[in-house]
């Protein structure tokens, strides 16, 4: 089980940092910005007037990953190291599905508009 999720752990942490080395040039990564940067992609195709709304909400649940991550750095700046690690634990599993969704909604709207292409590529 702890082979697994440290497994896990070393795949997303390797994802977001290639994530966060492509957006260093534009400026800190943030999962806001992530979600907004995808929904200007999406919806400036799409023909749904309403199709900001889903986005909205991931919005808002990055927008919280976005605040802890700032109280785990603080965690850390204090030296409770324990409590910053058990914080970012539960951030990895929060954006884990903030992914999730973010590619369900992205799905979503590129069938609406006929095309079947799989998002990031």
């Amino acid at each position: 089980m702890r082979r697994t999720y440290a497994l896990l752990v070393l795949l997303l942490l390797t994802s977001t940092a290639t994530t966060r080395c492509r957006a260093e040039a534009a400026g800190r990564f943030t999962y806001y910005s992530y979600v907004q940067a995808e929904a200007l992609k999406v919806c400036a195709e799409a023909p749904d007037v309403d199709c900001y709304k889903i986005f909205d909400k991931l919005a808002r649940i990055a927008a919280r990953l976005d605040a802890q991550e700032r109280r785990a750095e603080q965690l850390e700046k204090a030296g409770k190291n324990e409590s910053a690690i058990e914080l970012r634990r539960r951030i990895l599993g929060d954006a884990v599905m903030l992914d999730f969704s973010l590619d369900a909604a992205i799905l979503l709207y590129q069938r609406k508009q006929g095309s079947g292409a799989i998002p990031g590529s």
